[in-house]
């Protein structure tokens, strides 16, 4: 082989080699990321099968030996009233407002009524109801303005009615219990923590599902990841022929570089 041609061998080789190691960064950097969906999954599986769902739990019409268990929802723990089907119970934010995910969906036993303010705005403010006669002998149910201490300010949160939502926020100290005192006839701060009425367990309803798309997921990302596995090795096997080729195609130029010098140092 002659130097012209060993040196367009080795820039061939040398071209092969860098696109060889391109290769196997890349593949590298795919196996980083399949690397980075397995941490994933296992987070994602860690925290289905950790998930936990708030119950309510209550007498029905006032029997302890009857008790009903459902979901812990606004809707549900604010829909019961004080006539017999359980405790009343209103929820507040940090700021002592009632929550309510619309202005005309009050709890049982509260109205709205907007109040004007200093600035020309108006606020809506829940008020407890009373019964007043009409003068045609029938009764209705109007707010009680007189009671302005038992007010409340009210903040909408359409995201209420969601169970999830309202659960999360229980647990996060962003939304606050009040139960209806029949004493008082007002509504004193309550604690879920520890409570016997609302519980808060693993749910493990879809623990199995979990596992299932867990395992099925895990198992694909091992195949790729085996399969580039396989790829690496093979280019890695083709990066060491060649470099075996270059050191044989520098030792040829050398030898010919060699012959060279010594024929014009001869001549």
């Amino acid at each position: 082989m002659g130097l012209a041609s060993s040196q367009a061998r080795l820039l061939l080789l040398t071209a092969r080699k860098s696109d060889l190691e391109y290769r196997a960064q890349t593949i590298s950097q795919r196996k980083i990321v399949l690397s980075m969906q397995a941490e994933q999954l296992a987070t994602d599986y860690t925290q289905k099968i950790s998930n936990k769902q708030m119950m309510y739990v209550f007498d029905v019409n006032g029997n302890e030996n009857e008790t009903l268990t459902e979901v812990l929802s606004y809707n549900g723990l604010t829909a019961i009233g004080k006539s017999g089907l359980g405790a009343s119970y209103i929820v507040t934010d940090n700021q002592g407002r009632m929550v309510v995910p619309d202005a005309n969906s009050l709890p049982a036993g509260f109205s709205s009524v907007s109040v004007a303010q200093a600035d020309g705005s108006t606020k809506s403010y829940a008020y407890p109801t009373k019964t007043v006669k009409n003068s045609d002998g029938t009764e209705s149910t109007v707010a009680d303005t007189s009671r302005a201490e038992d007010r409340y300010e009210i903040n909408v949160c359409s995201d209420i009615s969601n169970p999830y939502v309202f659960q999360n926020a229980l647990r996060g100290g962003g939304l606050y219990l009040n139960q209806y005192n029949n004493k008082t006839d007002s509504y004193d701060s309550f604690s879920w923590q520890g409570s016997d009425v609302i519980q808060d367990n693993l749910y493990t309803a879809d623990d199995n599902l979990a596992e299932t798309q867990y395992e099925a997921a895990t198992l694909k990302l091992q195949t790729q990841d085996k399969m580039l596995d396989l790829e690496l090795k093979q280019v890695e096997t083709q990066h060491k022929a060649i470099e075996t080729e270059v050191d044989s195609v520098k030792k040829v130029i050398d030898k010919n570089i060699e012959t060279t010098y010594k024929i014009f140092a001869n001549g």
